[in-house]
């Protein structure tokens, strides 16, 4: 992907329509948009193929705003990336459905794991960002989790459980990107 990026980067510079010391931001923003539409590409392929495109869809209304505001891990290489990506908005879904468990149950699970991330993605905002950043992205992670919150109640009230599951996933899988990533780094801090 960074290939592309550097052509199309390089193109927009020859044009005049950026300045070369704006190169790497631009760069930056082209590879991680192409990265971006590809694993989105491919996993609405795979979901739409195995028949469970409206349990992809509630995953990644659900995984999206919380990911860019949560500061869990990132993979090293775009091709783990997409795998995992890939794998955990399709895959997902389907192992969703085989769980039994009462709505009241994932209704708890869900505060359990809003309180979670909403308290451990501190950690990952002060080691990642600064300190206004890390308030900015506390206010907006608030208001994505009571989003969340009341989508579950709603949820509950009209007694759609596999909806219910598929926001517990998404949510669990939010915290294990958050646990990881405060895991790397105790590891670096450690070292240091």
């Amino acid at each position: 992907m960074s290939k592309i990026a550097d052509k199309i980067t390089n193109y927009i510079m020859i044009k005049g329509m950026i300045d070369k010391d704006d190169y790497d931001i631009y760069h930056y923003g082209f590879q991680t948009g192409i990265e971006f539409i590809l694993c989105l590409a491919i996993s609405v392929i795979m979901a739409s193929s195995l028949g469970l495109i409206r349990e992809f869809a509630i995953i990644i209304l659900v995984l999206l705003p919380l990911r860019a505001y949560i500061c869990g891990i990132h993979m090293k290489k775009f091709v783990s990336c997409l795998f995992c990506s890939v794998a955990l908005v399709t895959c997902g879904p389907y192992l969703v459905q085989k769980i039994m468990i009462s709505n009241h149950i994932v209704l708890c699970l869900s505060v359990i794991a809003i309180v979670i991330l909403h308290k451990c993605s501190y950690i990952t905002t002060e080691y990642q960002c600064d300190s206004d950043e890390v308030t900015y992205f506390a206010s907006i992670r608030k208001r994505i989790l009571l989003c969340v919150f009341m989508a579950e109640c709603i949820f509950l009230f009209i007694d759609k459980s596999e909806f219910l599951k598929l926001i517990l996933y998404a949510l669990l899988v939010a915290v294990f990107s958050v646990v990881l990533q405060i895991i790397l780094i105790k590891k670096k801090q450690d070292f240091t």
